[in-house]
C-alpha cells in the first residue's frame, strides 16, 4: 500500500478521530498535572494496534498529532482546530 493511502486510512477512521479529539481536550484541561509520556504511549498504542504495519515514532502538542513511519517512509497526521470543530491533516 502506498504511504498516501495509509495516511488517508488513518484519518478516515473515526476512532483515530475520536481518539485524538478526546487526547487533545484531554491535555488543554491536564497538561499541568499530567506526563506528556502518557499521551504519546496511549497515540502509539492505539494507532499500531490497528495498524500493524505503522509504527508511532512521536506525538506534538503543537499542532496536536502525530509522526509514524509506513514501509519505511515517514507521515504525520495533526489536527487543525477551528471554531466549528477539527480536521485531522496528513503528509507524507
Amino acid at each position: 500500500m502506498d504511504i498516501m493511502l495509509m495516511v488517508e486510512k488513518i484519518i478516515k477512521d473515526k476512532r483515530t478521530e475520536h481518539l485524538l479529539d478526546h487526547l487533545e481536550q484531554r491535555w488543554q484541561d491536564e497538561n499541568e498535572y499530567e506526563d506528556w509520556k502518557d499521551y504519546f504511549k496511549r497515540i502509539k498504542h492505539n494507532i499500531e494496534e490497528r495498524y500493524p504495519d505503522v509504527i508511532i515514532t512521536k506525538a506534538t502538542k503543537k499542532p496536536f498529532g502525530f509522526c509514524g513511519t509506513f514501509n519505511n517512509k515517514r507521515f504525520s497526521i495533526k489536527m487543525k482546530i477551528n471554531k466549528q470543530g477539527f480536521q485531522l491533516m496528513g503528509s507524507a
